[in-house]
């Protein structure tokens, strides 16, 4: 046998694990988040910021004396259709997708509600680098893809906004918000869920990586934009187009208003 004496003089180094570095490509410029077809999402970083979106540590909140009791900071967000929100039903011409921001620690966040934590309650993750989310792949590339009309086969991944000039607030403050069953007997089926105090704005296409990919709503499309697109000529029909889109926009806003007030 091998003499391995000189094992009782090594000392064994710490690795240390180089952090994920943030691939700016892959983080939106133009918008608050990029959604990929694959169903990752990535936040802009000032929109990360702003709502304090990222996994930060975990903290005590126990009462002096009493037994630690760590708790999940910061917030995710919520993403749903209005036809399926019960406080708004028909009163819009069609279709919009609104988002709130909420407190992780509420339950059934859509979206980076919670993470893998070390035993020092430190996250294992951040929402800059891990772009996986399962809900996206699930429910918000449909979505966009109904709503917004993306076609997903023809793009890469498309920018969305937070239109907060557009606020939708309830009397009290007491929200009830959509969601799906995701257990039991009635998994599946259409539930709801009690949230207070939001801001709860509509989501909006920004940019799109594949023009032809994506089939603008004229109702939720920003009119500068569109009117970028649909070039005026001596020809009327062209003319007629952009008229049209401006006066569905402006339809679209003053419904939106109606509900605010």
């Amino acid at each position: 046998m091998s003499n391995l004496s000189f094992l009782s003089n090594v000392t064994l180094e710490t690795v240390k694990v180089a952090e994920k570095k943030v691939s700016a490509d892959k983080l939106p410029t133009d918008g608050d988040l990029r959604v990929f077809a694959n169903g990752k999402v990535y936040p802009s970083i000032e929109f990360a910021k702003k709502y304090n979106l990222d996994f930060s540590p975990k903290v005590n909140v126990a009462k002096e004396g009493e037994a630690e009791q760590l708790e999940v900071t910061g917030n995710g967000l919520d993403i749903f259709k209005s036809s399926d929100w019960g406080m708004i039903g028909d009163k819009l011409p069609e279709e919009v997708l609104f988002i709130t921001v909420v407190p992780k620690k509420e339950a059934k966040v859509d979206m980076w509600g919670s993470c893998k934590y070390d035993e020092d309650g430190n996250p294992k993750s951040s929402i800059l680098t891990q772009g996986s989310n399962t809900f996206a792949k699930k429910t918000l590339l449909g979505y966009l893809a109904t709503v917004l009309g993306v076609v997903w086969e023809a793009t890469e991944f498309v920018d969305l906004k937070v239109a907060t000039e557009h606020v939708m607030k309830s009397s009290n403050e007491v929200y009830h918000l959509p969601k799906t069953v995701s257990t039991g007997e009635r998994k599946g089926q259409p539930d709801s869920i009690r949230r207070e105090n939001l801001d709860i704005h509509p989501l909006v296409l920004a940019v799109a990586s594949e023009a032809e990919g994506i089939e603008k709503s004229e109702a939720i499309a920003d009119v500068a934009e569109e009117s970028k697109d649909v070039q005026p000529s001596d020809d009327a029909k062209d003319a007629q187009a952009v008229a049209d889109i401006q006066e569905s926009t402006q339809d679209w806003e003053n419904s939106l208003q109606k509900t605010q007030e």
